[in-house]
């Protein structure tokens, strides 16, 4: 018996594992088993599955008599004075390996039986080493990779450990050394080796198959990242059927599909391709938000499509789940089942998962851009009645007193009023109008106080006032603060002192007074809280405004001057065509 022979016929046997190889990289469940995550259920399976290997190269197998070599076609039955030589003990290794000694052991208790259906001499042996084998190799290899990835050599290695064991519990129970033993002690070198190459080789296979996928799907996981970042534009409109447009328009010319459509939950918002627009809450569409997972349809049943003659016949269902809801399903459609690719479902959660992550940023940032826009405007509304207050109560007081002087007041307390409604739902405003309205207050305040008091306005000439933006109603209530407690002991010669320079190209505003100046124990609060129940209430509001609108370094500074009096002063960035 040439021991060329055998080791030829044992490598054509190896064919057959490789076929095998390539079916199992093609299945989920196979990935499952890579990744150590499968059930018991399908612990089960799987091992039934390499059972069922390992019976199909024992079918493909040789048998040996004292006399002779026989590679049957099939094995289908044996005598008892014949040994069957097969690579089955490769199926129970891999199945070892990649998924542990349980699945191992299982597919050696298959294939076990097999051989004691068999018959064959050394049957019992055979019943007894293959679970064996299963659940060592599976328990040494157990803690080494968990991906199961080993290099050529070391499955090389690993695969020749059962045979060894094999034959040596066969020859342990050979009673005496027959022909037939000594047949099989000839073949056993080119047996043991053929086990190495056969689960190298399905090894090394699979290992190439799998990081092929896994390069796709990194691919694939990089292009929905820069399809995002292509959409962060379109993804900020405010217009649901604009940002649905945008959207749709990107993905059909960057993925190549055969349609793209956006939804919400009741319309069709953009689509993109050709083909009749579909029904959008499909039982498939159900499952993806239930899931919150991408689910492909693979007929024209499952889309619903209506039209027999609608070229789409498959689809990629997208479902989005944001906080912020202006869309709900991304849909791509495709011509034919076949034409749904793994790669298209890994890209596909990709771009699941970065959209509705950036929706949910964007509509964060909403929420909060709206909540410091009701901030704003309720503090700025607290502005105008704390000074309407003080003003209709001295023209109360006028109106007895001094009618003329009141009727004065009321044409200016006018005029001021019409300014500021003009600007009332204004954000900003240039530091122009903010200048205009603090004119006309000036001149209230100056019918109000007469020869008590003066009020300067100094402005740096080289001041561009258009190219700044502030908030309204800034200066004022800092003027009113300054008449209404810095000068509230002065009976005469009160001064009051606007003044705008400029710094760099920040415009430095500042309101000083020959008051009392501001005492030590409140000094470091100013700005920061409102100081008993209104004491306070102007300047903290237009402190958290500034600071809301133009940035901590335009919070409010508060010091005594160094002649006396109180300095309030703050910074306004330029910042051109923010209006």
């Amino acid at each position: 018996m040439a021991i060329g022979s055998v080791t030829l016929l044992l490598l054509e046997r190896i064919g057959l594992i490789l076929v095998v190889a390539f079916v199992l990289t093609r299945t989920e469940s196979f990935r499952t088993l890579l990744r150590r995550t499968t059930t018991w259920q399908e612990a089960i399976v799987h091992s039934v599955v390499f059972g069922s290997f390992a019976i199909a190269l024992t079918t493909f197998g040789m048998t040996v008599t004292p006399d002779a070599l026989r590679p049957a076609s099939l094995v289908w039955h044996v005598e008892s004075d014949e040994v069957v030589i097969s690579l089955s003990l490769v199926a129970v290794t891999i199945a070892s390996i990649l998924g542990g000694p349980f699945i191992g052991f299982g597919a050696g208790i298959v294939a076990g039986i097999h051989y004691v259906w068999l018959g064959s001499f050394g049957a019992p042996v055979m019943a007894i080493v293959h679970p064996i084998a299963g659940l060592l190799v599976g328990a040494s290899q157990w803690g080494y990779s968990r991906e199961r990835y080993f290099s050529p050599v070391q499955t090389f290695l690993i695969g020749m450990i059962p045979p060894v064991v094999l034959l040596v519990f066969f020859f342990a129970s050979a009673s005496e050394a027959t022909e037939l033993v000594r047949a099989v002690k000839a073949i056993s070198v080119p047996f043991v080796v053929a086990h190495g190459v056969g689960v190298a080789l399905f090894m090394t296979m699979i290992g190439i198959v799998v990081r092929e996928q896994e390069s796709e799907a990194a691919e694939a996981t990089a292009q929905a990242l820069a399809i995002v970042e292509e959409a962060l534009p379109h993804l900020k409109e405010e217009d649901p059927k604009r940002m649905a447009e945008g959207l749709a328009n990107l993905l059909y010319d960057r993925l190549g599909m055969l349609a793209v459509t956006v939804t919400d939950d009741e319309t069709v918002l953009a689509q993109c391709g050709i083909g009749h627009q579909h029904t959008i809450w499909t039982p498939l569409a159900h499952l993806a938000v239930e899931t919150n997972e991408v689910q492909a349809a693979y007929t024209p049943d499952e889309i619903e499509c209506p039209y027999p003659t609608c070229p789409l016949k498959a689809a990629v269902i997208v479902p989005i789940s944001s906080t912020y809801q202006p869309i709900r399903f991304i849909k791509l459609y495709f011509s034919a089942k076949d034409r749904v690719k793994p790669v298209d479902l890994v890209l596909a959660r990709g771009i699941r998962q970065l959209v509705t992550n950036e929706l949910n940023a964007i509509g964060h940032d909403k929420m909060a851009r709206e909540l410091t826009e009701a901030k704003l405007n309720n503090l700025q509304a607290q502005i105008h009645p704390h000074f309407l207050f003080n003003t209709l109560h001295l023209l109360a007081s006028l109106n007895r007193t001094d009618p003329d002087r009141a009727r004065y007041l009321t044409i200016q307390l006018a005029n001021y009023m019409r300014f500021t409604i003009n600007i009332a739902d204004s954000r900003l405003v240039s530091l122009t109008q903010e200048i205009e309205q603090t004119k006309a207050y000036v001149a209230i305040i100056q019918a109000r106080f007469q020869n008590r008091l003066t009020v300067r306005l100094v402005i740096d000439e080289r001041i561009a006032c258009d190219a700044y933006a502030i908030p309204p109603s800034t200066i004022q209530p800092l003027i009113e603060n300054a008449v209404q407690h810095g000068l509230a002991r002065v009976s005469s010669d009160g001064c009051v002192t606007i003044r705008l320079s400029l710094d760099g190209d920040d415009v430095v505003g500042e309101v000083s007074d020959n008051g009392v100046g501001f005492s030590s124990d409140v000094i470091d609060q100013l700005g920061q809280t409102v100081l008993g129940q209104t004491h306070g209430l102007g300047v903290y509001n237009v402190n958290m405004r500034l600071v809301h609108t133009l940035g901590e370094a335009s919070r409010l500074s508060f010091e005594n001057g160094p002649n006396g009096g109180a300095v309030v002063s703050w910074r306004i960035p330029k910042k051109e065509g923010t209006l």
